[in-house]
């Protein structure tokens, strides 16, 4: 029994709720008025119609494989999507991972990866597939802008955004890697050109790259994204979950300017290795015996 004068437990000061580390400001992009440079190589000529139902408005970005063009929907109320197309001539087997990824994110439900609306073809461009309109920046482009201006972006906030942002894209990640009776998926090619911050919410995008896990470390076109690093089980081969969280940390590190870490093959290889020893004492001997790689610094 407390001492008289003491605070019952109603009575006492506990700590309130702390800030909600997933907040994010609202931001939107540039002028979307803006003129596309490469119009002339355009597919899809703006006022064309797909399927019936997808007038484009006009294009809004080019890949390696395809083209993503803002249309309206004419048959729900003119709502605003994006249309992913192949561009004419591409390969065969880029026709089919468009495929591959339409059933993967049809499969998908998650606030934070964008889902697919419906899918088609049309005479000039083939297949395609019909997302959301995500009117937002990705994130390498909010790290610009952060430095930029930083006024219009938290000033010496930001890192606390970085944090918001982990936050939610590993409740994406947790998505794709806890499929109950499914089996795990993996990203697969997590960078901050594949993240975008939409008003005040983050998605997920491209969706091109996922694949199950334990499966070799390529996208769904068949080859590795240009300028994207190789994880330490890449190396070796295969993917797994833990390659996601690898990703998402370098991701995290650029965002707050720190850079990438070294991306030497053959250090990875050699930090690789270590999974061979079943024993402290057999690791340290990989490390000693083994020459270590340009930069590495063991």
């Amino acid at each position: 029994m407390p001492p008289p004068g003491a605070p019952r437990d109603a009575d006492v000061g506990l700590p309130e709720e702390g800030p909600d580390v997933t907040a994010l400001p609202e931001i939107r992009p540039r002028d979307p008025a803006a003129p596309d440079p490469h119009e002339d190589r355009s597919s899809l000529a703006a006022g064309e119609l797909l399927a019936g139902q997808y007038r484009v408005v006009r294009r809004l970005g080019l890949g390696g494989m395809g083209d993503v063009y803002l249309a309206r929907d004419e048959k729900v109320d003119g709502r605003e999507v994006a249309v992913k197309t192949l561009r004419p001539g591409q390969v065969a087997f880029a026709a089919r991972a468009l495929e591959e990824e339409r059933q993967a994110f049809a499969d998908l439900n998650h606030e934070g990866i964008i889902p697919v609306f419906n899918y088609g073809t049309h005479e000039s461009v083939g297949d395609f597939l019909v997302l959301p309109y995500v009117d937002g920046l990705n994130l390498h482009e909010v790290r610009a802008l952060a430095l930029l201006d930083p006024a219009r972006f938290g000033g010496s906030r930001f890192h606390e955004f970085v944090l918001a942002y982990g936050v939610r894209i590993l409740s994406a990640l947790d998505h794709l890697h806890a499929r109950p009776g499914s089996g795990a998926l993996v990203y697969g090619d997590l960078k901050p050109q594949n993240v975008m911050h939409d008003g005040a919410a983050i998605k997920v995008v491209d969706v091109g790259s996922i694949r199950p896990a334990g499966a070799p470390g390529l996208t769904t076109y068949g080859f590795r994204a240009p300028n994207v690093p190789l994880t330490p089980n890449e190396v070796a081969g295969a993917s797994e979950p833990q390659d996601d969280l690898f990703s998402l940390g370098e991701s995290l590190r650029a965002l707050c300017g720190l850079g990438e870490n070294h991306r030497d093959l053959a250090a990875l290889g050699a930090l690789g290795r270590l999974s061979e020893g079943d024993t402290l004492a057999a690791r340290a001997a990989l490390l000693t015996t083994a020459p270590a790689p340009d930069g590495l610094g063991l």
